[in-house]
């Protein structure tokens, strides 16, 4: 699931500075994701310069399920079956959410997005069909302006953020529905919003749980 995740935050690099002047989703996003024949629910929590995603996976690994807490100098890993902790500076999440990052497509190396006039509504949000394209996907996104932006760090991942970005970014940019196929029509990956909450979100939500077990990470911090 690891690997699955790393894809949904690549994904979203597009719209993964914070922009001080910009509105950041506060609230609750709750995402259904279809990858490798498998269908998991990840919940994305945000407020301010902080967001948590919530995984519920297999309980016998503990990497597998937890909560990925990201802020602006270190990201959190919570494991809930053992009641622990890991603490590590940011830059750090590429080999912890996964692999390299060039075992996934960057959609920032797949140029500037074709934004087109057709809107749908997901959720009681209006949203507009924005595409990309590569040799070998295709990928189609709907976009809704009505929520601000998703993501409140940068992209933490490391990724660079496109050219075009800060054309689109004042205007809000929170993808809730991605879709992409191969070249032959084939899904490979989906993900769309299946709830959404907004506000209420406790600053408790971005910190580890008190009487926790914080791991001891070694020479890695």
């Amino acid at each position: 699931m690891l690997k699955r995740i790393s894809v949904v935050l690549l994904l979203l690099v597009i719209s993964a500075a914070y922009l001080p002047a910009q509105k950041v989703f506060e609230g609750m996003v709750e995402y259904k994701i279809q990858s490798d024949d498998e269908v998991q629910n990840v919940k994305y929590f945000s407020k301010g310069d902080s967001f948590r995603m919530e995984v519920a996976g297999d309980k016998s690994n503990p990497m597998a399920s937890g909560a990925f807490i990201f802020g602006k100098d270190k990201m959190i890993i919570l494991m809930p079956e053992q009641k622990m902790y890991m603490e590590m500076p940011v830059n750090m999440a590429e080999n912890m959410m996964g692999g390299k990052q060039e075992e996934v497509e960057d959609p920032g190396d797949m140029g500037e997005p074709t934004i087109s006039n057709e809107t749908k509504t997901i959720l009681g949000y209006t949203c507009q069909k924005w595409s990309y394209s590569n040799a070998e996907n295709d990928m189609e996104m709907w976009v809704s302006k009505d929520l601000g932006m998703f993501m409140g760090t940068e992209n933490p991942m490391g990724g660079g953020i496109p050219s075009w970005y800060e054309k689109y970014a004042g205007e809000g940019m929170f993808p809730l529905e991605i879709l992409m196929k191969d070249k032959k029509g084939n899904q490979e990956f989906k993900m769309e919003a299946v709830d959404i909450k907004e506000g209420g979100v406790s600053e408790d939500m971005f910190k580890a749980p008190a009487g926790w077990t914080k791991m001891n990470m070694g020479g890695m911090q």
